[in-house]
């Protein structure tokens, strides 16, 4: 156990990471498809005051309404923080979270491609599918 300031800094290394990748996606997004002047600033406060925003909305609208629609009303938060920060409609803010997302989880695949590149004979596997393919049933 790692105790101390270390531990703490370590704690908080992989928060402050995705924080910064995320909002790298959401800068790079907001240019494409707005083609207005995005600047990081305006993406690093929508990743880190959406998030809180989608939560309260998430958990609020969850107990008034269920499970479905706190969901949609959450990502209504998500498109409407996108939309205010970077002043752009509707629409754009939409494709603009789409984008961000896609783009998202084509870096998180290929970093985890790599990730499994080099470690891959190290990995064990996930579950033991194979053995079940020969069990007499």
């Amino acid at each position: 156990m790692i105790a101390g300031r270390l531990g703490v800094l370590l704690g908080f290394a992989p928060l402050v990471l995705s924080w910064i990748l995320i909002s790298l996606v959401l800068f790079i997004a907001g240019r494409v498809v707005s083609g207005k002047k995005v600047t990081l600033g305006q993406a690093f406060i929508i990743s880190l005051v959406g998030p809180f925003l989608m939560g309260i909305a998430m958990l609020i609208a969850s107990v008034f309404f269920g499970s479905i629609i706190g969901l949609l009303i959450s990502f209504l938060v998500w498109i409407w923080a996108i939309k205010t920060v970077f002043n752009v409609g509707w629409g754009t803010a939409f494709l603009i979270s789409i984008v961000a997302s896609i783009t998202l989880m084509l870096i998180l695949l290929g970093l985890s491609s790599m990730l499994f590149a080099l470690l891959g004979p190290g990995i064990p596997p996930m579950s033991p599918v194979y053995p079940l393919l020969f069990y007499r049933y």
